[in-house]
This record gives structure tokens, sequence and C-alpha cells, in this order.
């Protein structure tokens, strides 16, 4: 399968931890390819419970919220980036450790 043309936002980080507009915090770890469609998706781990990780399109990930569809929405997109400083970082602790892994990646471009 060809895949399509990506031009990057730039807008938006490669990684970085986002905010979802209904409230929890993600780290966005990569974009990647899709194999069956070649659409570019975004792999990101949810920073609460057991540290899921999770694939989106980018289009998706990145899209304005429809404010008739979400009135009550704080954000404009569906993630925005957060201020690392803002992070609580306490999330982490009581994980399994293969899990912290994926910290570094915040501070490794």
């Amino acid at each position: 399968m060809e895949e399509k043309e990506f031009v990057h936002d730039p807008r938006y980080k490669t990684r970085g931890i986002y905010h979802h507009f209904e409230g929890e915090s993600y780290l966005l770890i990569d974009t990647a390819i899709n194999n069956d469609t070649g659409e570019r998706e975004v792999v990101y781990l949810a920073l609460y419970d057991d540290l899921q990780l999770h694939v989106r399109s980018y289009e998706k990930f990145f899209e304005e919220l429809d404010p008739v569809k979400y009135p009550n929405a704080k954000q404009k997109h569906r993630f925005e980036l957060l201020d690392v400083s803002d992070f609580d970082y306490n999330v982490f602790k009581k994980q399994p450790s293969h899990k912290y892994q994926y910290v570094g990646l915040l501070f490794n471009d």
C-alpha cells in the first residue's frame, strides 16, 4: 500500500503530555503509519489507571472540537499540549516498572 503524504502540523510537538478535553492526561509517544490504510496515527499512553497504550488517527487526535456537540468543553482541540511543569508525576507511583520507559521519551527528542 502506498503511504499517503503527511504534513506535520507545526502547532504540535511529536512528543509531550497532552490534556484530553474530558479531563485525563496522555503521553504522546510518537506517530506511526497504519500498514492497512496508509493513514498517519498517533501512539499515546494513558497517564492514569494502568497506563494503557492507545492509537488514534492523527486527524482525530488533533481535531478541533465541535462547539455544538461539546458546548461545555474548556479547550479548542480534542487533545492539547500541557506544560510539563503543570503535570503531576505522582501518577507513575505504583505502576509496573516497564511503563516508566515511556517517561524518558519526554526528555529525549
